[in-house]
Formats: structure tokens, sequence, C-alpha cells
């Protein structure tokens, strides 16, 4: 496209000169006692170097004239790029944990990068790992002073409450955050971590309101925490427990905890069939042993017969779990149907090889005079693996709670299957041990 440009200026040029060749002619100027005379290819050849004359030199003025700016720009260019070379280096330093270069870096990019805010951030941190916490606490609060460091700001001195235990400090800087507007996850999450630790179970079901309106949070996550935060309540606001109950089930109504609470609430109404029912819905999704025990409860005016035709129903629903089989073995050991016993027991070891579901078999076979007295099981005691264990701390406890007794963190607690490495001791026969390897 350049080269066709050329050559169109050429032909204009070729054809102007050709023209004027073809029309020779003389031009006179006359200016006081001065007269000129010359032919108009002359003049016109003048009147073109004067302008190219004139270009060039407004071509240089200009030059001259942004020369200083040049100057100074590449100065800040140099200065900037040397900036963000301390802001890199220094960050790698905060992030690798070596104080010396974090806080040399930090002093390079505050000489450098004057206007940049982001230098703030790493001189908390180059402060904060070299165990200045005083300073870093200033350059936090001076981060307060510019818009765009202020959600920084905000967050550094969160921390370093938290770090320090100084729940009061932090409650109020997260209030603080939020009242500004700003809703995005670490402002929410601590605003939720810190009215739940305060144990303010009304506020925190309005957090979670507005963290289910971020889509910050899955929904099965915000049912779940809404349930046992109606499960907390239920316990401090006696005179509406069976209201605050109901709405958890409504949130969660697979959650063993909740499951078994709507079912003590029902029996609390004489509404046995219904907490049954509950019991069994759960039961097709969730299958868990303290369903189980709350099962006992509900059906405690039962007879043996009939606890065994109940706990055929989890059989049925779950054909393939170990708890449905373990259920009705124990059921069937109580009734003394040893035969209807061993073969549930038995698939469950099959399914699951707990100790719990062996020493179940165990008393069986010992009812059936199929192991001796002196079995090494029953004269000693073993530790049985707790169930929950905090996703937080990966501290194992027995109970559930909806507070981690590790971390005071809520809802942290995870059902795990904590199988037994090592098999007891124990005395079997032959037959049992056959079906349980084939």
């Amino acid at each position: 496209m350049r080269v066709l440009w050329f050559l169109i200026k050429v032909v204009v040029v070729l054809a102007a000169v050709i023209w004027l060749a073809e029309r020779p002619g003389n031009v006179t100027v006359e200016w006081q006692d001065y007269q000129i005379s010359t032919t108009v290819g002359v003049l016109l050849l003048i009147v073109v170097l004067v302008a190219i004359a004139y270009s060039g030199f407004d071509n240089l003025v200009r030059i001259l004239k942004a020369a200083p700016a040049r100057l100074l720009g590449t100065r800040k260019e140099r200065r900037l790029e040397k900036g963000l070379d301390a802001l890199t280096r220094g960050f790698i330093g905060v992030a690798s944990g070596d104080a010396v270069v974090a806080r040399q870096e930090a002093k390079r990019a505050d000489r450098y990068l004057k206007s940049v805010p982001l230098r703030h951030l790493l001189s908390a941190q180059a402060a904060q790992l070299s165990g200045d916490e005083k300073k870093a606490k200033k350059v936090y609060q001076n981060m307060l002073l510019e818009d765009q460091t202020r959600h920084l700001g905000l967050r550094g001195l969160l921390m370093q409450a938290r770090r320090d235990g100084d729940e009061d400090s932090a409650q109020a800087i997260v209030e603080e955050a939020h009242e500004k507007g700003m809703k995005t996850p670490w402002v929410l999450n601590a605003l939720f971590d810190l009215q739940t630790r305060a144990k303010d179970w009304e506020k925190a079901l309005i957090t979670v309101r507005e963290i289910e309106k971020t889509a910050m949070w899955e929904k099965q996550k915000i049912n779940n925490q809404r349930a046992v935060l109606y499960l907390a309540l239920a316990d401090v606001q006696a005179d509406h427990w069976q209201e605050n109950v109901a709405k958890a089930y409504a949130q969660d109504p697979t959650f063993p905890p909740v499951v078994a609470r709507q079912a003590e609430s029902l029996l609390e109404q004489n509404k046995q069939r219904k907490a049954r029912s509950v019991i069994m819905d759960a039961w097709k999704v969730n299958p868990h042993p303290m369903l189980v025990e709350i099962s006992e409860i509900v059906t405690r005016s039962y007879n043996e017969t009939r606890h065994v035709q109940f706990y055929e129903k989890f059989v049925k629903l779950q054909p393939d779990h170990y708890l449905s089989h373990q259920a009705l073995g124990r059921a069937a050991l109580k009734a003394k149907l040893w035969g209807v016993a061993r073969n549930h027991l038995l698939k469950s070891l099959k399914l699951k090889n707990l100790f719990e579901t062996a020493s179940l078999l165990h008393h069986v076979e010992k009812a059936e005079g199929k192991v001796s007295d002196a079995d090494p099981l029953e004269n000693q005691q073993f530790d049985f693996a707790p169930r929950w264990v905090c996703s937080s701390s990966g501290v194992q406890t027995s109970q559930w709670d909806y507070v981690s007794p590790a971390t005071g963190e809520f809802n942290t607690l995870e059902w795990q299957e904590e199988w037994q490495q090592e098999r007891a001791k124990m005395t079997l026969p032959s037959e049992s041990v056959e079906l349980l390897a084939g």
C-alpha cells in the first residue's frame, strides 16, 4: 500500500513538471527599488524549498520543546521499573519468609513508588515478618486513608486482631467493613465466624442470607449451615424449641443431628408415627449411627420381635449398607434369633470390617456355645475410634456438636468412618471365617 501511494505521488509530480514545461513563462516581482524576474518553474522550486525549510524548523522547535518531558518520562519509567522490581522481590521475600529481603525491598519500593499504594502492603507484611507488629498496624491504619488500599488495610487489621486474640477489635473491624458496603468473601466469612463464636445465632442467620445472595457458598452448604444455626437457636430459646427444630429440619432433612432432634421433637408431641417416618426418609439417603440411636428411643415401647421387624425396613431401604445389617443383627441378637443375627452381622462384616460388628457376632457365637468363655475378647477393653472429625483441626470427638471442641469454629465436625486397622483377637468358628473370606 505504501509503494502504491509513493508511485501515485511520483506520477503527480511528473505530471506537474511536464505541464509546466509545456507552458513556460516569466514572473516579475517589484518591491521598492528592487525588481526580481524569474521563470515560473524556478519560483515554484523556491516556494517548495521554503516550505521544506519551514517544516524542518517547526519540527526542530517541537523536538526541543518535548525534550525535557521525554527525559523526565524516561526517568519516571526507570523509577517505575525499579519500583516494580522491588515489589516483586519484596513479595517473594515475604512468601519465602525472608524478613531481611522483604524489609530491604520494601524500603526500595517506598523510594521509587511514591504514588503506588501497593507499596504499603509490602511494608506492612515485611514489618509483620520482622515481628514489628506496631509498625505493621500503623501502615495498615494509613492504608485506610486511601480508597485503593482501604479494603486491604481493614483486612490486615482484622488478621492482626485475630492473631492477637482480640475478638472485640476483630468484630469492630469486620462490622465497619460490612457497614461500608464490602460484601467480599473475606468480610462475610469473617463476620459469620465471629458471630457464631459469640453465639449470636440470629445475626449469623442474617449473614447466611447475605452470603446466599452472593452465591459464595453452594446451596447444600447454605442449607446445612442454616439448619445447624436453627438447632443452636433452639437450645437458647426454650419457648420456641420445637419451632426452631422444625425450621432446621426443613433446611436439611437428611443431616443426622437434625433428623435426631426432629424425631425427639415429634415424640414430645406424641407423634411417634411421624417420628419413625422422618427417620426412614433420612435412612433412604444417609444411613448413620445417630439414626439407629434415635430409633432405639422412638421404638422403646416395642417388644423384641417388633424391633426386628422395624429394622428389617432399614435393610429394605438400604440393602447394601453395612449399618442396615448391623442394626438388624443387633435387634435379632436381643431377640435371641441367632440365625437371623448371624446372617446379617456376617453381611455387615463383609461390607465393612468393623470391630463393633465382630463383637456382636462374637456374642452370637458365644450364645450358641461356639466360642469359649476364655476368649480374649471377654478380658480386654478396646478403645473405639471417634466418628466426628473437625475439618479445620483434625481433632476427633465421639459426640457431634455445632461448635468444634478444639477450635470453637462453627459446624466443622464431619462424619468420618474410622475403621479398625488391627483386628482384635477373637475366636470364631470355621464356618463364619469361611463366609467372611468368601
